[in-house]
């Protein structure tokens, strides 16, 4: 819902909705549940609270962003990076699958924006990303992330993540409750655990940009320690993990072939 945002891995943050349910430790702060649109909009956080969709002004952001993309390449060099649902998650599965649908028609409709769609419940991937998801043009600038807030949830979800064949697969590690190691997730190809892989075997979706050299350098060291602050904060660490060029660099505008349709549930 901001144009700009102080996110530092996102250039705008756009919520289809707002409200969601603490699924893991890693909830226990909510920034989101605390925020001033939350507390403004009177919606009231978890189980069977019902999630408030947002103006239908707010929806029309997005389609502004798609129509100032060639300025915003020619400023930055790049695409615009729109972290989508920073107050909700869009893989809730308390919210109104007609909004969903309603939001895979947007990200369809703006093609030179980046999507970067963030989870706790990568379980739900497979029941609510759009059909045909992995080989769609349409939706070949959406990004798909997960949070792990310790090793528990890092084994839980990133197994799930580095099955789906998004353009850009991410970590957000924020807060960290505790040492993480990733080592054995990158040392197994996840299609076949038995079996130890080097560098150069490992499966594409594993694998950073050659020219993400954060990235190449946390594959290197394989394993994350960062300690929690005492006021409960921490330094973000995001990672893209997998990506075709034209998806992170980004294609100039005008590069994706662009029609609209309906996008099926």
């Amino acid at each position: 819902m901001a144009n700009q945002t102080k996110i530092e891995w996102a250039d705008s943050t756009f919520n289809p909705w707002v409200g969601c349910t603490k699924v893991s430790a890693g909830c226990a702060h909510c920034y989101a549940e605390q925020s001033t649109p939350a507390r403004a909009l009177g919606v009231p956080w978890g189980p069977a609270s019902p999630r408030r969709r947002t103006s239908a002004k707010n929806w029309k952001l997005p389609l502004r962003w798609q129509d100032q993309s060639p300025e915003f390449y020619l400023q930055h060099e790049r695409r615009r990076r729109v972290f989508c649902a920073s107050l909700a998650d869009v893989f809730d599965a308390e919210v109104d699958p007609t909004w969903r649908n309603d939001l895979w028609d947007l990200v369809a409709r703006t093609p030179d924006l980046d999507w970067l769609l963030l989870t706790k419940r990568p379980e739900n991937f497979d029941a609510f990303l759009p059909s045909g998801f992995a080989g769609d043009p349409f939706f070949g600038h959406v990004w798909l992330g997960v949070s792990v807030e310790d090793q528990k949830r890092a084994d839980e979800r990133i197994g799930l993540l580095l099955q789906q064949q998004a353009s850009v697969l991410f970590l957000s590690m924020e807060p960290l409750l505790g040492p993480v190691s990733i080592r054995r997730l990158f040392q197994r190809d996840v299609r076949n655990e038995s079996e130890p892989l080097g560098e150069r075997d490992l499966p594409s979706s594993a694998l950073p940009r050659a020219g993400d050299r954060r990235a190449w350098a946390d594959m290197e060291n394989q394993e994350t320690n960062v300690g929690q602050m005492e006021d409960g904060s921490s330094d973000d660490c995001m990672r893209a993990m997998q990506g075709r060029e034209e998806a992170s660099e980004g294609l100039p505008p005008g590069e994706v072939d662009v029609r609209e349709r309906a996008i099926p549930s």
